[in-house]
């Protein structure tokens, strides 16, 4: 077995107790203690994948945030299928466009035996959850921003704090694109785990003094997420748990988790994403009668 072989073998017994379990339709926010090693390498018996069976098809169809997702998670799952796998990818392209047929993908879809799935709200956001979007960008100082005036030491007003109630727009867009899939994918068994953002924002929301308001939206999205995941048989992990701590309050680029553009993941953060999704385990769940 070759050194990066063993570093997923070790890794996948440390997650074994849950991949066992079968979880599905659930949800989980794993305790991660530092940024896993993962290699790119596949590994099963000996260190190469099973030739025995038919390769795994694993599909990401995520925003930009999902992007080298596939080519991490894809060692992983080939040790703990030991089976080859063959990944594509649907990134930035929204999930509506693929799963109606409108863009190329479907058949992928159809023949994907395992689905990492995420997409942020895309405009579906409430009206009140704007001014937190807007924190980011008055504070950076980017020439593209137009919105309101800010300087240093300045605060906001804080907005009003968004329910899940107040997402149920997006929840209902989520609940159709599981609807599709399943569709697409003819009820065949399939490992759907699906993932929520990680809040990049929380320097900018402290900053202002709008924290509070908009991390209980944060959460609210993510609460609507989950519960879309659920009802249709997906595992869902929380990537705010993760990322910003129990609280909510930590900030994921003191941790190192975020690239250079203080919004994307950095190497290391994908690595912490991909640990959590292969905590889901690996089995298929079945679509909601």
């Amino acid at each position: 077995m070759t050194r990066s072989a063993l570093r997923v073998a070790v890794m996948l017994v440390a997650l074994g107790s849950l991949t066992a379990c079968g979880v599905s339709g659930t949800t989980l926010s794993p305790t991660l203690t530092a940024a896993p090693s993962v290699t790119t390498e596949p590994a099963g018996s000996g260190g190469e994948p099973s030739t025995a069976l038919e390769p795994v098809d694993l599909l990401v169809m995520a925003a930009s945030g999902g992007a080298g997702v596939s080519e991490r998670y894809a060692p992983v799952l080939s040790a703990a299928l030991d089976r080859e796998v063959r990944t594509h990818d649907k990134i930035g392209a929204l999930p509506t466009s693929v799963l109606s047929g409108a863009e190329d993908g479907a058949d992928v879809v159809a023949g994907a035996e395992v689905i990492l799935f995420y997409f942020p709200p895309a405009g579906r956001e409430p009206p009140a959850f704007l001014t937190c979007l807007e924190a980011p960008d008055a504070v950076s100082g980017d020439p593209d921003y137009s919105g309101p005036t800010w300087a240093p030491g300045q605060t906001w007003d804080p907005p009003p704090a968004t329910t899940v109630e107040d997402w149920q727009a997006w929840r209902d867009v989520l609940d159709r694109e599981y609807e599709a899939i399943w569709t697409m994918r003819d009820g065949q068994p399939t490992t759907i785990r699906a993932y929520g953002g990680w809040n990049p924002w929380v320097a900018a929301w402290r900053q202002l003094g709008i924290e509070a308001e908009c991390t209980a939206g944060e959460e609210a999205m993510d609460q609507a997420q989950r519960g879309a995941a659920e009802a249709a048989g997906a595992v869902y992990v929380s990537m705010l748990d993760i990322f910003t701590g129990p609280q909510h309050d930590q900030d994921p680029a003191e941790r190192g988790w975020l690239a250079e553009d203080g919004m994307h993941l950095s190497d290391s953060g994908k690595d912490v994403l991909v640990e959590a999704l292969a905590a889901a385990g690996f089995d298929a769940g079945q679509a909601p009668r």
